[in-house]
């Protein structure tokens, strides 16, 4: 807790007292009377810091990232725009190729074509596929 906060605190806490000085008791009952008060500011000082946020001066650094891993991240885009580019019937046979490791008679199976034509779209996309590819 910061020097101020505890400054605004015993204010709090003086202020309170003052509010209520007409249950005031004096003597020895005066110190934990005060006390109990200051217990009580305190506590909830603290319960509300829990949910306060102060901004962070200046500019946060970059995260550090291992380059390969921004390298894959690079690429998963680049796929991904690929794939989006392709059209669903060439995306669908490169994806479950490349990506799925299923076999081509497996895929052709499932979208209902011929071998040949599954091998057909799989050279098509692999074709289109690197024209995207920056160089």
């Amino acid at each position: 807790m910061e020097a101020r906060e505890v400054d605004d605190l015993v204010q709090e806490v003086f202020l309170i007292a003052w509010c209520r000085r007409d249950g005031f008791v004096w003597g020895e009952q005066a110190r934990a009377w005060l006390y109990t008060i200051a217990l009580y500011r305190a506590a909830n000082h603290l319960k509300l810091a829990r949910n306060r946020f102060e901004s962070l001066p200046g500019e946060l650094p970059e995260p550090r990232v291992h380059p390969r891993m921004t390298q894959a991240m690079d690429a998963a885009r680049l796929f991904w725009k690929i794939i989006q580019k392709l059209g669903e019937k060439l995306a669908s046979v490169l994806v479950a190729y490349e990506i799925e490791g299923r076999s081509m008679l497996e895929i052709a199976r499932a979208l209902g074509i011929r071998l040949n034509t599954a091998y057909a779209r799989l050279q098509l996309a692999r074709n289109r596929a690197a024209l995207c590819i920056p160089r």
